[in-house]
């Protein structure tokens, strides 16, 4: 009797994550059984492409991973032979040969356009889109300003269609150049670019490289999982360091195909990062954290850099599988951290891959604390709080910083030694993201850590009348530094003072710093808006007056 295509599917659900000898053999048939089998429900195949992304990024033989991308490779004739009622049930899902509608920034919809022109488009059955025409519309076509100011109901899509003329590009493509190339008031279109947000529709269709479906960055070794998956382990002091990290420079060419696999990731699943919008390609570093896990750690172009910290984003990749992704804060020797693994790939290794994650950052930026936002631990973030990502961190060692958490997750604890199976209820995991949480790994002054914010010291600046980087203000500092020819600096590294001036000039004592100090802050500032914002992070770190100084700015008392 032949096994339905139903119960095959949900043997690789239960077995996907298994790799006991009867599990690879079962996953290695089953998979064989579906590969000219065709599946006609639109959920069933999502399902059946979801195993086989993980086993993909989770292979237990060379053969099962040879069938599996041979299935994903031609997965979008699968789609194809759908009727139109099941194909509709997979659209804004990334698989391929489907479409995903999605509000973009100024900054990710120009990067969609000119990576695939031929698929990007408004999407004209959102009535939102044409009253974004309204607002962007007359800042492209100066007749029509006059029109929009005094009529009621102008045709604005028409009046596209007009300004294009011949152009072949699409409405969307047309609209981001008009934008780009403006003479003057450039950053506020911009801007009014990333309010609107338009929605666009990208038909998934010209590569599966473009798509969920086999977003794999090529010629990675491969690891195979011979055993069960790692456990979680105890508390991140018992595991870090561990084994080096092997990092290397990316190449220009590698940079540019990490940073389109970080970007098709994350905008297929409606999201976006900072730190890939803004990535340099000649500040892209991977580590080779064990077991198929890679860093794609991408630092920012020095224009869109943060004003004190550092910030980078993040893709993890698993045997090339992009698994997971985030960004990061980063000040002295702690760092605030975000961290996602993908919905499909949660049964994988999450844990271990998230302390190799950080024992990277202690070993090749000297790292020794962490932050958690209240966000990643489930405020106005519905999936944390479904996963249970406070307890998820917990066991790895951190701890709330307000004192009546901790005493919350002390009575949780008391709760489940005495109940194995209590589980925390929805209203108190809620509470427990209503602060942040940290861990320390020797790092000095650790209780003034925990009392930081780099907001109140944008707060100081602010009260002290300073939050335009006035040009009294960066002379004031200059002068303070002893630094004469600060204007023939780069212009990344004279952006980088301007900003850091306000803060600067809030450290009461500078100009009477020994000059040593002063000459080691002049060569942070400009390291700041240099090529690579490590090394403004590690001669901050060299830097204890300043560390002190800012401490005391940013503390809570």
């Amino acid at each position: 009797m032949t096994t339905s295509a139903v119960a095959l599917v949900e043997l690789l659900e239960r077995s996907k994550h298994r790799f006991a000898p009867q599990d690879r053999v079962a996953k290695r048939s089953a998979v064989l059984a579906l590969a000219d089998r065709p599946i006609r429900s639109g959920v069933l195949l999502l399902r059946f492409h979801e195993a086989l992304c993980f086993m993909q990024a989770y292979p237990s033989d060379a053969k099962l991973l040879r069938v599996v991308e041979g299935i994903l490779a031609d997965f979008g004739k699968r789609v194809a032979a759908l009727g139109t009622t099941e194909v509709r049930r997979l659209e804004e899902t990334g698989v391929a040969r489907t479409t995903v509608y999605c509000p973009l920034s100024y900054a990710a919809a120009r990067w969609l356009t000119r990576r695939f022109p031929e698929s990007a488009e408004l999407d004209w059955d959102d009535p939102e889109n044409e009253e974004g025409l309204a607002a962007i519309l007359p800042l492209l076509v100066d007749v029509l300003a006059e029109e929009a100011l005094v009529e009621v109901g102008v045709p604005y899509r028409r009046w596209l269609a007009v300004a294009k003329g011949e152009d072949p590009r699409s409405d969307v493509a047309w609209i981001l150049d008009r934008l780009e190339r403006r003479p003057r008031g450039r950053e506020a279109a911009r801007a009014l670019y990333d309010r609107v947000q338009p929605r666009i529709q990208w038909e998934l269709r010209e590569s599966v490289a473009a798509s969920r479906t086999l977003a794999k960055v090529p010629g990675r070794p491969v690891f195979f999982h011979r055993g069960a998956l790692l456990p979680r382990g105890g508390p991140l002091g018992r595991r870090l360091p561990g084994p080096r990290a092997a990092v290397r420079a990316a190449s220009m060419r590698e940079a540019g195909e990490l940073l389109d696999t970080a970007f098709v990731a994350v905008t297929l699943r409606y999201r976006e990062v900072h730190g890939f919008n803004f990535a340099d390609p000649g500040d892209v570093v991977v580590a080779d954290v064990g077991r198929g896990v890679e860093v794609a750690w991408l630092g920012v172009l020095p224009a869109h850099r943060l004003p004190v910290r550092a910030h980078y984003g993040y893709l993890l990749l698993k045997n090339g599988v992009p698994v997971g992704y985030g960004d990061a804060s980063l000040l002295f020797d702690w760092c605030e951290i975000a961290f996602n693994i993908f919905d499909t790939f949660r049964q994988g290794e999450s844990a271990f891959i998230f302390v190799r994650l950080l024992a990277f950052l202690y070993q090749w930026l000297h790292v020794r604390a962490f932050y958690l936002s209240p966000y990643q631990l489930g405020y106005e973030n519905e999936e944390a709080i479904a996963s249970g990502a406070f307890w998820f961190y917990y066991k790895l060692g951190f701890r709330p910083t307000r004192p009546d958490l901790v005493r919350l997750a002390d009575d949780e604890q008391r709760r489940i030694a005495r109940d194995r199976t209590h589980r925390s209820s929805r209203e108190t995991l809620q509470r427990f993201c209503e602060g942040s949480m940290f861990a320390s790994l020797d790092s000095p002054s650790e209780a003034a850590v925990r009392d930081f914010e780099v907001r109140r010291v944008a707060l100081r600046v602010a009260a002290d009348g300073r939050m335009q980087p006035a040009a009294h203000v960066v002379a004031e500092v200059a002068r303070s530094l002893g630094v004469i020819r600060w204007r023939a600096w780069l212009r990344s590294e004279r952006v980088a003072f301007e900003r850091l001036a306000p803060i600067l000039a809030l450290i009461p004592d500078l100009a009477r710093w020994p000059l040593r100090e002063r000459r080691a802050l002049a060569d942070i500032v400009r390291a700041k808006g240099g090529l690579r914002e490590a090394e403004y992070l590690r001669r901050m770190q060299a830097h204890s007056r300043l560390r002190e100084s800012l401490l005391k700015l940013g503390a809570l008392h």
